[in-house]
């Protein structure tokens, strides 16, 4: 019994870690940043109510597994990298990832399920790491339109630099958020707080 016990402390303490890790993005309405256990929830319900619209030939239980994961890296690194950082930027952070999932392959490693889902969403494994992916990106974009845009104007995040990452992740996107991707570039183009003015 004192085994099951400490192995469900240890994934507390796993999601109270998670908690700490603030987002780039605030709460609209708040000055308080959103973590990422907040971040993961409302991905798991997105994902969830997408899946409905559309109806992919996927498993939802796996989207939800990403959905709910998909960013415990963030764990040890303790904040969040804008998706807008150099290069370089981006690289230490992969770096950094890549450290993280070791540690928690061996702190939580009798967790198979998670350590399973953890790496095939971090290689993009399947159609379903690729639709929780494209979700993730939305997401942010969604949340940004309610915050009338406060993130991306505090990041000097310019109309031209939205529109080509917007033309990246349709790209990458999964075939089957395609339709539904090219709908929220296109309606938050029309917010985006230094559009262009006809």
């Amino acid at each position: 019994m004192k085994r099951n016990f400490a192995q469900m402390g240890k994934i507390q303490h796993l999601v109270l870690d998670l908690i700490k890790v603030q987002r780039n993005h605030q709460i609209p309405g708040d000055e308080r940043y959103e973590n990422v256990v907040e971040h993961s929830f409302s991905m798991a319900m997105l994902c969830w109510k997408l899946f409905e619209m559309i109806t992919p030939p996927l498993s939802l239980e796996k989207i939800l597994e990403y959905a709910l994961i998909h960013d415990s890296l963030e764990k040890g690194l303790r904040f969040d990298v804008n998706a807008y950082a150099g290069k370089d930027e981006r690289a230490q952070k992969k770096e950094r990832e890549a450290k993280e999932f070791l540690k928690l392959k061996e702190e939580y490693g009798d967790f198979v399920g998670f350590i399973k889902a953890l790496d095939a969403y971090e290689r993009l494994k399947d159609e379903e790491a690729v639709f929780v992916w494209s979700v993730d990106k939305m997401q942010a974009i969604i949340l940004g339109g309610i915050d009338d845009w406060r993130p991306y104007a505090s990041y000097g995040i310019t109309y031209d630099q939205f529109c080509k990452k917007g033309e990246y992740i349709l790209n990458k996107g999964s075939s089957y958020l395609k339709n539904i991707i090219q709908e929220v570039l296109e309606e938050s183009k029309k917010t985006y707080y230094d559009r262009p003015r006809s």
